[in-house]
């Protein structure tokens, strides 16, 4: 699966392909970036997920970062998916640490939330387990605020 992006039900943002092939890489629309007294922006958007037929869906994702905290909001809007399908922002945690110490990051959303086993792949011809949090809707916009403890 994918990971720190969104699914629309069980597809990524390009189709796989035999062996090591990806079909219908994603197009890039906008990306920007600015910085205010308060904190750090960025918005990108770009049309991927073409394996559901049509010119494909809109992903907008817009990130803040408070300056000076350990918090970010993350807002992600789909257009013209698909009616009914589930869009599940999901995110992988591996090994955080702040001086040395671990730590686990705090998720909050209005959407539903799952916790589960997903797999990465540091390496090639590795995989292993790995934390998965799934933030799951069938609107169009998920918005999740990722918080790291203060230490």
């Amino acid at each position: 699966e994918s990971a720190n992006t969104v699914m629309i039900g069980e597809e990524g943002q390009m189709q796989k392909g035999p062996r090591f092939m990806w079909f219908y890489p994603p197009k890039l629309v906008s990306a920007e970036a600015h910085e205010t007294y308060l904190r750090y922006e960025f918005e990108g958007k770009i049309v991927a997920y073409k394996q559901l037929g049509g010119e494909g869906v809109t992903l907008c994702r817009k990130v803040k970062k408070i300056k000076g905290s350990l918090e970010w909001e993350i807002a992600d809007t789909i257009e013209d998916a698909p009616e009914g399908m589930v869009k599940r922002q999901i995110w992988h945690q591996t090994g955080f640490k702040i001086n040395g110490e671990g730590f686990t990051v705090g998720f909050e959303s209005k959407g539903k939330r799952e916790e589960k086993e997903g797999w990465c792949s540091d390496y090639y011809g590795e995989k292993k387990p790995i934390k998965q949090t799934e933030i799951q809707t069938k609107g169009n916009r998920i918005v999740t605020n990722i918080i790291m403890p203060k230490k």
